[in-house]
Formats: structure tokens, C-alpha cells, sequence
């Protein structure tokens, strides 16, 4: 995606973090019937943001996997990104910035690293409806509780980032794309069971947090 394209970013695909990451996204999008065969992909990008793009790409920004405290809180939002996929929200939001005949490039793969940056910006930006939010919980609650994982890491991890808000620039590229609000938390908790177990092994999280190749930083402003 332009600034976020191939040639300019470093995909991240360290193997043991690239096998659990396939792992966690393997058991999510087992719990749902959608079209999209779901793709992961990992960017070293400094930001706490993760995003869906049309056709059923999910992309994850390398400090979100810094700032999250356990396998559990990805798997939330890995979760909702999967709702807001099968819900075309990503589509949308393309031709709402961008034109329709521009979503018809990126669906049928056809564009070039000008339009994907273009694409990747509008997406980044972009800040779906409450509708839209609420509709991507539900599923992704749906989705953690078929894969019998805690909501309580989504919920976890939307709290962090709500009291962070104005204190972080970290935080500040998450929340202004997925406005959180004590309702979805409460939603989220609402939904714990005691049925569950962690989405990764301690081993396979580890993998996963270095799937850029380097440990993750410890920072004054750790949310």
C-alpha cells in the first residue's frame, strides 16, 4: 500500500512467527462460513493499527503485536478486522473515498504501487460507522467464542488504548480508525465464558511477537 507497499516496508515472515500466525488465523475463519480464504500479512510499520482490505486481507502494523499484552488481544482484533471483511466494510470505505471503479482494480488485483498506496491511506484512515463497529464485534465475538478464546483480551485491549487516548501517539492511529467506547467493552465482557482456552500456546505467542525479527520494546508510553 504506496507508503506501506513491498518495496518500501519490510513484510515481517519470520517462519516460527509466520507458522503461528497461520495457526491463530486458521483457527478463527474456521468458525465462520465466508468466501474469503482470510490472509494475515504482518508489516514492520511503527503504529498500533491493524485493518481489513478488501477481499479478505488483513493487515496487522508491527506495533500492534509490541503493544499487545497476549495472544488472546490479537486474536480480538484479528476477530473484528475478519467481521469487518464479511461485512464489505473495507470495499466500502474504498469507494467512498476513492470511486467504485477503483475497488473494482483492487478486487481483481490490478493495481500498481501508486493506487495501493492510495488504497492503503484511505483504509488507514478511514473510521467506520458505530453500525459498522457494532456489526464487526458481534461477529467477532461470535468468532472467539466458536474458537473457544476469552473476549476478554478484545475487551482488555479497546480499554488500553480508550484510556491512552491523548497520551499516546501510539494509540492514537487505532482509536481514530476503531473509536472504542465502554458499551463495546462491556459487550465483550459481557460475553466471557468459562469455557476457553489461550488462542496460542506461550511458545507459539512468543513466535508471533517476533515475527519481525526483533523482541518487543518496552516504552514509557506502554499501553
Amino acid at each position: 500500500f504506496g507508503a506501506f507497499s513491498d518495496g518500501e516496508v519490510k513484510r515481517c515472515e519470520d517462519p516460527a512467527g509466520r507458522l503461528a500466525l497461520d495457526k491463530l488465523t486458521g483457527l478463527l475463519a474456521n468458525q465462520i462460513t465466508t468466501p474469503y480464504g482470510f490472509k494475515v500479512i504482518v508489516l514492520d510499520v511503527e503504529m498500533v493499527n491493524a485493518l481489513a482490505a478488501p477481499g479478505g486481507r488483513l493487515v496487522i502494523f508491527r506495533e500492534l503485536l509490541s503493544e499487545a499484552r497476549s495472544a488472546d488481544e490479537v486474536a480480538g482484533v484479528l476477530a473484528h478486522e475478519m467481521g469487518h471483511a464479511i461485512f464489505r466494510h473495507p470495499t466500502e470505505a474504498v469507494a467512498r473515498s476513492m470511486g467504485i471503479s477503483l475497488v473494482f482494480n483492487v478486487l481483481l488485483g490490478g493495481l500498481g504501487s501508486g493506487a495501493s498506496g492510495a488504497v492503503g491511506q484511505a483504509l488507514v484512515s478511514s473510521a467506520y460507522s458505530r453500525d459498522a463497529e457494532r456489526n464487526a464485534d458481534s461477529t467477532a465475538l461470535d468468532i472467539l467464542s466458536g474458537a473457544q478464546i476469552s473476549p476478554k483480551g478484545f475487551a482488555d485491549f479497546f480499554d488500553r488504548l480508550s484510556e491512552m487516548e491523548g497520551k499516546s501517539a501510539n494509540a492514537l492511529s487505532f482509536i481514530s480508525s476503531h473509536p472504542p467506547s465502554g458499551e463495546r467493552a462491556r459487550a465483550a465482557r459481557d460475553a466471557i465464558s468459562t469455557n476457553v482456552q489461550p488462542a496460542l500456546s506461550a511458545t507459539d505467542w512468543k513466535s508471533l511477537q517476533n515475527i519481525c525479527g526483533k523482541k518487543a520494546k518496552k516504552k514509557k508510553d506502554k499501553i
